[in-house]
């Protein structure tokens, strides 16, 4: 264990950062033992967090299990992820 990296992108080395906002309902806890960057406290409440991700399902994933508490800011690639994802499962 000592040697594998991992965190909400999935084992492995992240392969870029994102910006995802939580709401104040779940923010504390999405980032309860996740290494972020740049953090800030929106005028609505959320909090914008900047993270490692993976370009992958994994992180996209990650984000999607917070229900409508979580948006993926950016980058723009994993938006549409997301985006692709949510209107795949209509």
């Amino acid at each position: 264990a000592d040697h594998i990296v991992a965190g909400p992108w999935g084992p492995g080395e992240p392969e870029t950062t994102a910006v995802v906002a939580f709401s104040p309902k779940v923010g504390w806890w999405a980032l309860a033992g996740v290494e972020t960057g740049d953090t800030r406290t929106r005028d609505d409440g959320w909090v914008e967090a900047t993270l490692s991700a993976s370009a992958g399902d994994a992180f996209v994933s990650w984000v999607l299990s917070f229900g409508p508490d979580a948006e993926l800011v950016s980058p723009e690639t994993l938006r549409d992820a997301v985006v692709a994802r949510l209107e795949a499962s209509r």
